[in-house]
């Protein structure tokens, strides 16, 4: 499990962007899960070799500092080796 302290202007619905890519195993690529202040926002399938943005919804009700995590559940098994990589991850106030 990887993380972020991000901060967040206010209260209202903002898009956590993770900027990421993965290895394919076995026909398998690499299932990244977010949750921010432990709250869980979402998973995706994250696509092997180029780097792809995966945008997350999340609603925050104080403004702040929130603790951002990252982990993903199929990194390996016995024998084998799924890795994921983040490049970067990026908040933005939802427009209307």
């Amino acid at each position: 499990m990887i993380g972020s302290d991000l901060r967040f202007d206010a209260p209202g619905e903002y898009v956590v962007t993770v900027t990421a890519r993965g290895t394919h195993f076995e026909d398998i690529d690499p299932e990244m899960h977010l949750y921010v202040d432990s709250h869980y926002a979402g998973h995706v399938t994250v696509a092997p070799e180029a780097y792809n943005e995966y945008p997350f919804q999340v609603s925050i009700s104080e403004p702040g500092v929130s603790r951002v995590l990252i982990s993903f559940w199929n990194a390996s098994g016995p024998g084998e080796s799924r890795p994921l990589y983040v490049k970067e991850i990026t908040v933005a106030r939802k427009r209307p």
